[in-house]
């Protein structure tokens, strides 16, 4: 609903881009602050608990993170649909965050259900998406005039708005990907079947959590997916 040609300006995508965004940026930020401490522990401690700490430290490739390209993305958002995408708080969002600040501090191991599930999703959907906005053409972001498209195209190489779904390389990320993957292997052999039963049900807590985000989203934006196919129904119905 949020993307062309359904939505015909960048400001509801916006608003979904400033939610979900929220996520990445605390968990980064939580995964940060835990790399930080595993620089200043004991490489040599040979207890568990460092060993995946280290291992954790270790586990996201260069090119991965998500964080600067979220803040470069809002900000052009912001500029090109004026939006004060502040305005629209989200309690159900606020809440998740909370959590993951409480969660992964006390199970850092969950970071991993974090990492799989939100950078997996970039390289599925994230990259339809991507497409979506690519062929959604210089209008949809409010370049109407001739004089000003061609400067658009130029600058629309470094995809302003979505460089969350893009990556730096020949690749498209996928040389990233295959590294995480490579990195996450390791899990086999370390983690507890405890720890790994942290990490399932800490990925069936997001998954419930982005569909609840969702839904607040469309209350307060009043998007709605059935009046818009309802509408699609007696378009087609009439030949349009």
């Amino acid at each position: 609903l949020a993307l062309p040609p359904i939505a015909k300006t960048p400001e509801l995508y916006a608003h979904g881009i400033n939610a979900f965004g929220d996520i990445y940026l605390v968990f980064e930020n939580c995964w940060r602050v835990l790399i930080a401490e595993a620089d200043k522990s004991d490489p040599n401690d040979p207890s568990h608990e460092n060993r995946l700490r280290q291992w954790l430290s270790q586990l996201v490739p260069p090119g991965l993170w998500r964080s600067d390209s979220i803040k470069k993305d809002l900000e052009y958002l912001e500029t090109a649909t004026g939006a004060d995408l502040e305005a629209v708080p989200n309690e159900q969002l606020r809440s998740f965050t909370e959590h993951i600040y409480r969660q992964t501090r006390e199970k850092p191991h969950v970071l991993v259900a974090y990492a799989w599930i939100m950078y997996m999703a970039i390289f599925s959907g994230g990259r339809w998406i991507r497409e979506q906005l690519t062929e959604s053409g210089p209008e949809f972001w409010g370049v109407n005039h001739e004089s000003d498209k061609h400067e658009y195209w130029i600058h629309g190489t470094l995809r302003p708005g979505f460089t969350l779904f893009c990556f730096s390389g020949n690749r498209d990320g996928e040389d990233i990907k295959a590294d995480f993957k490579t990195r996450l292997e390791k899990a086999e052999e370390l983690l507890t079947e405890h720890q790994r039963k942290d990490i399932i049900d800490e990925a069936q807590f997001i998954f419930e959590q982005c569909v609840a985000i969702v839904e607040s989203l469309d209350k307060q934006l009043t998007t709605d997916l059935e009046l818009v196919k309802s509408l699609a129904a007696r378009e087609a119905k009439h030949g349009n």
